[in-house]
């Protein structure tokens, strides 16, 4: 009986320090996603790419905008000398122009959302590479990201794949 506990005991204590064991020799990461996302050079070029193709748009409604607020303008200022029928007229036309400007300008924050989801998609694909790159050429076993309350700075990689982003024949 006494020889049963005592291999019961050291089965007990061997199991309580395999995962101690395992652990001590597990290299792991922490990777600051939102800051890879704001620092690398992919995010710059998105960020410009994105600029690039919407600004035109942005501009156009921009100028619909002042030449609408040109026409109320002109219209306070001259309503009283046109005839009740001019005055309607233009009205309804600033009314028409407020609501084509507002259906265009939701139309153009739509297609916005849509582009900069695609690319922080794409960019985010990109980012998992270059970690994952990094991860297996450090020998690196775990490397988290989100969901870590705390991580010493000697487990911060983020400048480490930062690097790599910036440098990605390395």
């Amino acid at each position: 009986m006494k020889s049963m506990r005592l291999w019961a005991l050291g089965l007990l204590g061997s199991l309580l320090l395999a995962p101690a064991l395992a652990a001590a020799d597990l290299k792991v990461g922490y990777v600051n996603a939102s800051a890879l996302l704001q620092a690398s050079p992919q995010a710059e070029a998105v960020q410009k790419k994105l600029r690039d193709e919407f600004t035109p748009r942005r501009q156009q409604l921009e100028s619909r905008a002042k030449r609408l607020e040109q026409m109320e303008q002109d219209l306070s200022k001259n309503g009283l000398m046109l005839s009740e029928e001019q005055r309607k007229a233009k009205e309804r036309e600033i009314i028409d122009g407020r609501r084509e400007l507002k259906h265009a300008q939701d139309e153009f924050q739509d297609d916005l959302r849509i582009r900069q989801s695609e690319e922080v998609g794409k960019l985010r694909e990109q980012l998992l590479t270059a970690v994952e790159k990094f991860a297996k050429s450090g020998g690196y076993d775990l490397i988290l990201y989100e969901g870590v309350i705390y991580a010493s700075d000697g487990l911060n990689v983020t400048d480490q794949v930062l690097a790599l982003l910036k440098n990605p024949a390395r």
